[in-house]
């Protein structure tokens, strides 16, 4: 399967969702024949859909196509709500200041300087790294690590099967399990804790905890 990037970031102060698409692909062909790559927007009410197309016209002969690599560098305003599903590739997320709900397969997350209501990520064999980010966490991982840095929220649940978990400068409410992994929360102020683990050892660090 191709490798797809994706760099997401909300920096710029214009009302305008810009999208800059790139993509190497190999083309072999017997015959001849017309290749496009485009991308389809479908707005409906608020919402935008953003969906990539390759087709091939007027073909004869045989042909093979084999994409190697996608990049998206996505330019939006810091109010855009990001719904965003995808597979086999890594994701940067910047300075976004609206909600954000990810599915990601085979790739890994990246998200720094977002000050949202909530956050929900569904991972399965990727790794998840967060940095100075402000909202409500729903996290769940299979076969993948988490690392958190500098964190502030009300409710934080994070669920990871086949992973650890590291946090760091942490404030908030933390319902965590953990399956088959180590657990390590350094720096921790929670008004409630609760942190579970199979097959793993937790380690914390607390400095403030409603929590008998």
């Amino acid at each position: 399967p191709a490798m797809c990037m994706w760099s997401l970031t909300a920096t710029w102060d214009k009302d305008v969702l810009d999208i800059e698409v790139h993509f190497s692909a190999n083309v072999f062909t017997m015959g001849r024949g017309e290749y496009e790559f485009d991308i389809k927007f479908d707005k409906q009410g608020n919402e935008i859909e953003v969906t990539e197309i390759f087709k091939s016209k007027h073909n004869f002969g045989i042909r093979n196509i084999s994409i190697n690599r996608y990049e998206y560098l996505i330019h939006a305003p810091k109010y855009l709500i990001l719904d965003l599903d995808a597979d086999d590739g890594d994701i940067e997320i910047q300075d976004m200041g609206a909600n954000i709900n990810c599915q990601l397969s085979d790739g890994d997350l990246k998200i720094s300087n977002v000050n949202a209501g909530s956050i929900k990520l569904t991972l399965d064999d990727g790794s998840l790294d967060m940095i100075n980010v402000e909202a409500e966490l729903d996290i769940n991982i299979e076969d993948g690590d988490v690392m958190i840095t500098d964190y502030n929220g009300e409710d934080c649940i994070i669920d990871i099967e086949d992973g650890q978990l590291d946090i760091e400068r942490a404030s908030g409410n933390f319902d965590i399990n953990i399956d088959d992994g180590n657990t390590e929360l350094r720096h921790l102020t929670a008004s409630c804790l609760k942190a579970i683990s199979s097959d793993g050892d937790i380690y914390i660090d607390l400095l403030e905890t409603d929590t008998p």
